[in-house]
């Protein structure tokens, strides 16, 4: 009778979770998913919202993608003002006198914009400044041979330049097509 009452204690312990091989694996499962989650949910955070960034390069973003005509990822634009603001410690100030001229002079387009006869040499400026940030996809003046210069990188796959014949011409150092694909004479239409 003895015997049998130990089986059955072995039992309860077993049913408990003490010592199933089962319920160790999904309980250490569990705790090492609780030890992740932390780091899960930040990942997600950052998927879903498209990444982190600053108030100001929201404003940013409206602003670029106004006066470049083209879709612009909102973390580029955040990298973009970093940049621009980091070159030029008054780009804070510029873009701002550019944006309260554009919502104030209600302008729709860039065309519009552009022959404004308020648009003055400074507005064109920072605008341009703006636009060249992403379309070369760096900010400053770049130096060869030079191991220092004033140059803050952007972007380089992104870079608006690459849009205008991406069907035609793949961007440098990556290739679309197979090796050698520059080789064979084009195709005449």
């Amino acid at each position: 009778m003895e015997d049998n009452k130990d089986k059955t204690d072995k039992g309860k312990i077993a049913d408990r979770g003490a010592f199933s091989r089962r319920n160790f694996l999904f309980w250490g499962g569990a705790a090492a998913a609780a030890n992740f989650a932390p780091v899960l949910s930040a990942r997600a955070v950052v998927e879903l919202s498209g990444g982190i960034v600053t108030p100001a390069a929201v404003d940013f973003h409206h602003i670029s993608q106004f006066l470049t005509g083209k879709e612009i990822a909102l973390q580029l634009a955040d990298r973009a003002w970093w940049a621009l603001t980091n070159h030029d410690s008054s780009f804070s100030e510029k873009y701002q006198t550019l944006r309260d001229f554009i919502t104030a002079s209600k302008v729709r387009t860039i065309d519009q914009l552009k022959t404004h006869k308020a648009f003055n040499a400074a507005l064109r400026q920072t605008a341009l400044s703006i636009i060249s940030a992403y379309y070369l996809g760096y900010v400053g003046t770049p130096r060869s041979l030079r191991a220092h210069d004033d140059t803050i990188f952007i972007t380089y796959t992104q870079a608006l330049m690459y849009r205008l014949t991406y069907e035609h011409t793949p961007i440098p150092t990556y290739s679309r097509w197979e090796s050698g694909y520059w080789s064979r004479l084009a195709n005449p239409r």
